[in-house]
Parts: C-alpha cells; sequence; structure tokens
C-alpha cells in the first residue's frame, strides 16, 4: 500500500503553497487602492534609480529627468571634493532588472511615456513583487521538504507566510526585504540540493544568489551562516568533498553581481568600495535589542507573533545539538545586534520591523522543528497548538488590515496605543492622541 501513496508524497505542503500564493495575489488586488499614493517613493526612489538613470537617462543624478524623482526623496549624499552618490545598493535593482526592461519595451512601443514613471513600469514592478514572492512560497518548501514531514512544512508555510509582515511587504510595498526572503530561501534550497548531489550548476547559482543577497541589504550576511551550518554539518560526516572549480566558481559567482556596483562607485567618487551612507551609522555600545524585538513602535515579535514560536523552535532545536537550530538562533541575534544598532533601529516608516524581515526562513526552519515534535503527540496536546496558531493568524490579519488602512501608526505607535489597538474597536482622536513620533534628528545623534 506504500507505493501508490509515494506519488501523493508533498500534496498537502504543494497545495498550501498553491493556496498562500492564489491568496497573495488576491490579496494585492483586494488592497491595491489602499497602497502609497506613489508606488516609486522614499527609500524605493532610491533603488529604483539606477534603472532608469542607466537605461533612459543616462544620468545618475538624474539632471534630466522630471521632477518627480527629486519631489519623491532622490537625494545624493555629498562627498570630500564635490562628488554625489546615491546611498542605497544595487542590488534591489538586479532584482527588477528583467521587469524593468519589459516595461521599457512596452513604453517605447506603446503611446505610455518612456520616463520610469509611466503605467508600465509600476505596473511590472508590482507584478515583479508578486512573482518573488511566489516564487518564494515553492523555494522555502522546497527547502523544508528535505528534513521536515509534509504537514509540518504545509503548516510551517501558512503561519509563515499569513502569520507576518511577510504577506504586507510580498504584495504592498516593493521594499527590499521581500526579495531577500526569496533569495535567502533560494540559497538554502540550493544549499541542501548541492549536499544531496553536488554540481557546478548548483554552485554557481549558490553564490549567485547569496552574493546578490548581500548587495542588497549587507546585513543579509549575517542570514548566510544558517546555510553555512548546513555545509560544516555535512562535512563532519563527509558528505562533501572539496572541488577547486566548484571555489572558483563560487568565489566568481559571488562577487559577479557586484560588478555594477563596483564600477558605479568607481564611476561617481573614483573608489572601488566606499561607505555611502554619510553620517548615518550604528551605535554598537547601545544596541536597540529589546525595543526592536519586542518594543511597541516597531518590535518584531508584537506586529509577529509568530516569530516568538520560530524563535522558541530554534531554541528547542539548538537543545538536541542540532547544528542549524544553533546556527539559527546565532544568525538572528548576531544580525539583530547589528540591525537595531543603525542610529534609526526603527528603520523609519514601516510594518513592524521591516528590517528582520529576511530572517524569516530561519523562523520558518524554528517553526517547522517545533510542529514536527507537536504532531507527534496526543490530541489533548495538539489541539491547544492548532488554536493558537489559529489565533496568530487571525491577529496578524487583523494587523495587515489595520497597518494598510493606517490604524497601526507607520513610527509613531506606543504601549498604550497597542493595547488600545488589539482589545477596541473604536479609533477616535483620542486613540493617535496615545501615540508619540519618534525624534529623528536626537536618533541621528545617538540620544534616542
Amino acid at each position: 500500500m506504500k507505493a501508490p501513496l509515494r506519488k501523493f508524497d508533498g500534496l498537502v505542503s504543494f497545495v498550501a503553497a498553491c493556496l498562500i500564493a492564489i491568496f497573495v495575489v488576491k490579496s494585492y488586488f483586494d488592497f491595491r487602492h489602499h497602497q502609497p499614493a506613489k508606488l516609486i517613493d522614499w527609500d524605493i526612489t532610491l533603488y529604483y534609480h539606477y534603472l532608469p538613470a542607466s537605461f533612459i537617462y543616462y544620468d545618475f543624478l538624474l539632471e534630466e529627468a522630471p521632477q518627480y524623482y527629486k519631489e519623491h526623496q532622490f537625494h545624493t549624499v555629498k562627498l570630500e571634493g564635490g562628488r554625489e552618490v546615491v546611498k542605497m545598493s544595487s542590488g534591489w535593482a538586479l532584482c527588477n532588472l528583467p521587469a524593468f526592461l519589459l516595461a521599457d519595451v512596452w513604453a517605447k512601443y506603446t503611446h505610455y511615456a518612456r520616463d520610469g514613471l509611466s503605467e508600465p513600469y509600476t505596473f511590472m514592478l508590482q507584478a515583479n513583487l508578486l512573482l518573488f514572492s511566489i516564487l518564494g512560497v515553492f523555494l522555502l518548501r522546497a527547502f523544508l521538504r528535505f528534513q521536515f514531514s509534509d504537514l509540518a512544512v504545509a503548516a510551517t508555510l501558512l503561519l509563515t507566510f499569513l502569520g507576518t509582515n511577510l504577506l504586507y511587504y510580498g504584495t504592498m510595498e516593493p521594499m527590499a526585504h521581500g526579495y531577500g526572503f526569496t533569495l535567502l530561501a533560494a540559497v538554502l534550497w540550493l544549499t541542501q540540493s548541492y549536499i544531496l548531489r553536488q554540481s557546478l550548476l548548483k554552485a554557481f547559482f549558490l553564490a549567485f544568489f547569496a552574493g546578490l543577497l548581500i548587495l542588497l541589504r549587507p546585513t543579509n550576511a549575517f542570514a548566510l551562516l544558517f546555510p553555512l551550518a548546513f555545509f560544516v554539518h555535512a562535512g563532519r560526516k563527509n558528505k562533501l568533498s572539496f572541488n577547486p572549480l566548484h571555489f572558483a566558481t563560487v568565489v566568481f559567482a559571488a562577487l559577479l553581481p557586484w560588478i555594477p556596483q563596483l564600477l558605479y562607485w568607481k564611476f561617481m567618487t573614483g573608489q572601488w568600495f566606499m561607505y555611502s551612507y554619510g553620517n548615518e551609522g550604528f551605535d554598537f555600545s547601545n544596541p536597540a535589542l529589546m525595543e526592536g524585538f519586542f518594543g511597541f513602535r516597531k518590535g518584531w515579535i508584537p506586529y509577529s507573533p509568530v516569530v516568538f514560536f520560530g524563535l522558541f523552535g530554534l531554541a528547542f532545536a539548538s537543545a538536541k545539538k542540532s547544528l542549524p537550530g544553533i546556527a539559527g538562533l546565532f544568525s538572528i541575534f548576531l544580525g539583530g545586534y547589528v540591525i537595531f544598532s543603525w542610529w534609526c533601529w526603527w528603520y523609519g516608516g514601516s510594518f513592524g520591523s521591516r528590517a528582520m524581515l529576511e530572517f524569516l526562513p530561519l523562523i520558518a526552519f524554528g517553526l517547522a522543528h517545533l510542529l514536527k515534535w507537536l504532531f507527534r503527540q496526543k490530541w489533548y496536546a495538539f489541539t491547544p497548538a492548532l488554536i493558537l496558531a489559529a489565533c496568530m493568524l487571525h491577529l496578524s490579519w487583523r494587523f495587515h488590515l489595520y497597518y494598510v488602512h493606517g490604524i497601526i501608526h507607520h513610527d509613531s505607535m506606543t504601549k498604550e496605543a497597542y493595547f488600545h489597538m488589539l482589545f477596541e474597536k473604536e479609533f477616535d482622536q483620542a486613540y493617535y492622541d496615545m501615540m508619540e513620533r519618534p525624534d529623528y534628528e536626537a536618533a541621528l545623534r545617538h540620544e534616542d
């Protein structure tokens, strides 16, 4: 009887992934009218500028571009000697390059303005975000299927995608974090696949995506300690052998996505490598760890409570001496230490802690470990966990709705406002009076 059932192996998690993909697309169409008035704005303008600057205006300062760019936060960092550079790196632009080129052809041969701003560009930018999100669902599923049961993987996918702020950043706002999530999921899947059967092609793409992930946001390098643990574990069990050609390929592929960035820095500043954030920096002596993980303004756990159980699952795996479990915890807390040492630890306007979103594949690994254990327990132990999971999904959906409709403020939430939002249904002026806008100038001086 077992052989006929094998063809259904993986069916539950596959159906879950398909349902999530449908929900991702439906969620966008349901709430697209609640998106920010302009899709290309604030940080996205800075990430995006590489594309119109390279393919339309041939000018990285966008001096001949429409005034829209400067009116929507395009600006440069002034360097000594009068040179200027944009602080954001080009990883986001590389992720969106195919979509931009398709949009550019669309605009060029139709009546739309070829300015990087008309409907073809915004449509393709949004479509690419949804595509990355759906790819992320299936890549995470493929990675988790190497170690966990189909049912545990299905439940983990639902909790990860629908129980955190990933749903918002994967459908509504094309910041770098949603792309980073998918890239890390790809790295993790390729890591397991390479360990199972080494090939030059796998080595190339694994390293390329890892290099692109770091270029996207350099703090993502800490998340790569997690897949590294799988290589160490496999090496200890003699499942890997050193291949000089593969090693050389890895070095080349990891550096490949950095070549445009290095050329940009050289062209704009005369230096191959530089720190482009000017007077913005870190305060490693005073990281906002408690605020970043548990704070009510932008804490990771208060606005994505599923994360707590993922961390617990990683701790559970670590207690069993799982090297990936230990590496996952270490990666998250080391990455959190650096991320929350940034002068603006809440990272401006956002839904929850968007800066930690790229670490969600590690949280998913912890959740899968926890669910693997729970599914082996008696029904009376498992049932409360099922009810709790349903409550967390409901709460996360409420948070999503509240943020989309402006009830959860983008940077001014307080403890009082959080609990009012949690237990009350009336949001009058008294509710908004509970909020407290952060002092950005004081934070830049490391006084907040």
